[in-house]
């Protein structure tokens, strides 16, 4: 298990830092485009039926 995430490296922690951060901001992009897209269709004017 230690051998897959290269825990010798030299960088081990840095690197493995940075990329679990890419990856919580891509989630957080994610979870705003939701969220707008959702309060978005919320205040969505409504057309009145003819």
């Amino acid at each position: 298990m230690i051998k897959k995430y290269d825990f010798y490296r030299k960088n081990f922690f840095s690197k493995r830092f940075r990329n679990n951060m890419e990856k919580m901001d891509k989630l957080f992009e994610q979870m705003d485009s939701l969220k707008n897209n959702y309060f978005l269709e919320q205040v969505k004017p409504q057309v009145p039926k003819k």
